[in-house]
């Protein structure tokens, strides 16, 4: 399905949101092992209404967190994009990077492959100098995706409101310079 396509890398297509999409991305948010560095699993309606605020965020700054989809099997992998995060620490508010894709297809760089390319997307079509990104300390495969793809590791934070002590407030936060 090619629907609306932003841009592409060598194997994803970042495109608009299509309505084929929320029942991937339904099914994404209530996976608890997908979930699991997210503060919880979404009930469908939450995931139905994030999906409507990645739709929306793109149309009012032209980028955002898109639709992705493997361009061999035309299937929706996940969400990689920028959004404004929501937390308080040293770095907000700016812009940030993030990704979910769906289990199946974690493994395999797509989310280092996508993260690049939209970050090569937003050097070209925007003026914005930099993008930070954020992760749980303990969530290694973001961390090696962040390794590669940004080029400042800031080091660990605790939210504004979060507990130094509580290991499940460590964040380790990074920059791209664009």
């Amino acid at each position: 399905m090619l629907t609306n396509t932003c841009f592409e890398t060598e194997r994803l297509r970042f495109r608009l949101w299509a309505k084929e999409d929320e029942e991937h991305f339904i099914a994404m948010g209530q996976d608890i092992e997908g979930m699991n560095f997210f503060s919880r699993p979404y009930t469908p309606e939450e995931s139905q209404c994030k999906m409507y605020e990645h739709i929306y965020f793109i149309e009012e700054h032209g980028y955002g967190f898109w639709a992705v989809e493997e361009k061999e099997s035309k299937e929706f992998i996940g969400t990689i994009g920028f959004n404004y995060p929501s937390i308080s620490s040293f770095f907000t508010p700016c812009l940030q990077m993030g990704w979910c894709l769906r289990k199946k297809f974690w493994g395999q760089g797509y989310a280092t492959e996508g993260a690049k390319g939209a970050l090569s997307y937003l050097k070209e079509h925007s003026d914005i100098p930099e993008v930070y990104s954020y992760t749980h300390k303990d969530n290694k495969p973001s961390l090696r995706v962040l390794d590669k793809v940004c080029t400042e590791c800031l080091g660990l934070f605790v939210p504004l409101g979060g507990d130094a002590n509580n290991p499940e407030d460590q964040y380790i936060a990074y920059k791209s310079v664009l």
